[in-house]
């Protein structure tokens, strides 16, 4: 079970809902700062989907600051994240790690997860590949994504399927212990760019999980090949020291600063192929989780990153929403095993290897989860 969420980390994120770019938050937990001068703390209706999301991030008026205040930041978005990144790379970056926030917010990938729901939406690719559209081979082998036209890198070069081939295969050359490469690596045979807006991929076998689990994964992000080979190039088993602490992607915004023990700085990306943001974003690094709801107290940052247990010393605070429901960034799934080796499982263990070969036995599983709960 791929289950990558324990930390319950706080993403602040951009995604299209109804034509709009709005600031998400995809949490177990989220805090955030609401200007409906109400004492509802509990995730009521002022606080469920993204409408959370959108009041605070779209229009809050600057005020005095002040316990029980509105936000203070009429020009810009501030998170107060728990942790600084490692590093900026998609290569690189640890599953879970503070430097998939920021990653959300500069790169993009084929596919994204929609904000309200689990479904697949086209990204970087103009829709989601299925059988019927000609995008999945009849063998479950061979994924073929068409590319979304006019999209920039933020160094100005246009999106080709030559990028996001190189994005894929660099992550699985460079293969770093610390990263998410294995993801790729285990699943990918081959990666073809047969003309600028067409990028195939071949499976080393069939994988239900791919377009849910891997595409979407930060690992998968898409990056300019031209800055890349500009700064350094590939060299496997090494990072990248340019793509450690910049950022050349396709995503809303742009990395303009990065003051390390303090804050990174994003400008809106003008020319975004979406709808642009609507503000400038700003997240702090705050490590103290007392100074991080002082500080959403008084209106210094819209959202803020915070352990459940410290939920309660929010609960009824005026002008704070808690965001409880809704769906996780992570995708999470069960893993049924349809090649179990003779006497790989435990002596005391009496399933049959091809056990999960039977498609019935495949669908009772499926019909036994309560997906509603």
């Amino acid at each position: 079970m791929d289950k990558r969420s324990e930390d319950n980390r706080a993403v602040v994120r951009t995604g299209r809902a109804g034509g709009t770019v709005v600031l998400l938050l995809l949490v177990l937990a989220l805090i955030a700062a609401a200007c409906d001068g109400g004492p509802d703390s509990t995730g009521g209706d002022d606080a469920t989907g993204t409408e959370a999301g959108t009041e605070v991030a779209g229009g809050t008026e600057g005020t005095s600051g002040g316990e029980g205040s509105c936000s203070n930041n009429a020009e810009m978005f501030v998170h107060a994240a728990d942790d600084e990144p490692t590093t900026l790379d998609p290569a690189q970056v640890e599953p879970g790690e503070g430097g998939e926030t920021m990653i959300l917010q500069a790169y993009e990938r084929l596919l994204e997860v929609e904000p309200n729901s689990p479904e697949l939406e086209g990204a970087l690719a103009t829709e989601e590949p299925t059988v019927e559209n000609g995008g999945i081979s009849e063998d479950g082998l061979t994924y073929t994504f068409k590319l979304r036209e006019g999209v920039k890198f933020h160094d100005g070069t246009d999106l080709t399927a030559e990028d996001v081939k190189y994005s894929w295969d660099r992550v699985m050359e460079m293969d770093l212990p610390e990263s998410n490469a294995g993801l790729l690596s285990s699943t990918v045979e081959s990666t073809e760019a047969p003309d600028d807006m067409t990028f195939v991929v071949t499976l080393q076998r069939p994988n239900a999980a791919f377009l849910n689990s891997v595409v979407p994964a930060m690992v998968a992000s898409v990056v300019s090949q031209d800055a890349v080979e500009e700064n350094g190039g590939i060299e496997a088993g090494k990072p990248s020291e340019y793509m450690q602490t910049n950022m050349v992607g396709t995503g809303p915004y742009k990395l303009i600063e990065w003051n390390r023990n303090e804050n990174l700085r994003f400008e809106i990306n003008e020319e975004y192929w979406g709808e642009a943001a609507p503000k400038d974003l700003r997240v702090d690094v705050v490590s103290d989780p007392d100074v991080r709801i002082l500080g959403l107290r008084a209106g210094d940052y819209d959202t803020i990153e915070t352990d459940p247990s410290l939920v309660g010393d929010l609960e009824g605070a005026e002008n704070v929403t808690i965001y409880s429901e809704g769906l996780l960034l992570e995708p999470i799934h069960i893993g049924l095993n349809l090649n179990i080796p003779e006497g790989s499982l435990p002596k005391e263990d009496t399933i049959p290897p091809d056990f999960f070969q039977d498609k019935r036995i495949r669908q009772a599983f499926n019909y036994a989860y309560d997906y509603e709960a």
